[in-house]
């Protein structure tokens, strides 16, 4: 209880520490169907067509899922489960509103870091400023966070 208790504090003083509003915990989504309301869009995956929701939920949001309990309570990931990804495209291709859905069907509070972060004691402050987000960062679990 007392790591649990202590995981929440750091997460909580990340969200203060950013000067953004720590959103109230939501419980996980309990219905199956992984960002609802998204815009689905084909991809290709080494060759072969894909559903872009299809393969996020496959390869990466079920088996997330099915450890969040487990990890909730303290536990490690299984070796193997995949704990991050990386979106890229141009603005507009709604790579902040897809991590919102992942954070949302996972039931954990979603974190924008964007480079204003890096930026709030002056350019000379980038390293050090970066250096303790990150620091931050490394503490934290049970978090969505976008590097926007």
């Amino acid at each position: 209880m007392l790591d649990r208790l202590l995981a929440e504090a750091v997460r909580r003083q990340l969200f203060r520490y950013l000067d953004l509003p720590f959103p109230e915990p939501a419980a996980r989504d309990n219905d199956a169907t992984f960002a609802k309301g998204f815009l689905d869009s084909p991809i290709e995956v080494q060759g072969n067509p894909r559903s872009l929701k299809g393969y996020l939920w496959e390869q990466f949001v079920k088996p997330i899922s099915e450890e969040a309990d487990a990890i909730a309570e303290g536990r490690q990931f299984k070796k193997g489960t995949p704990r991050s990804a990386i979106f890229f495209g141009p603005p507009g291709t709604s790579k902040t509103e897809l991590s919102k859905e992942i954070a949302r069907f996972i039931g954990r509070p979603h974190l924008a870091v964007d480079p204003s972060f890096l930026l709030r004691n002056g350019m000379d402050g980038i390293q050090a400023e970066a250096n303790t987000i990150f620091r931050m960062l490394e503490e934290t679990e049970g978090a969505v966070v976008l590097f926007d």
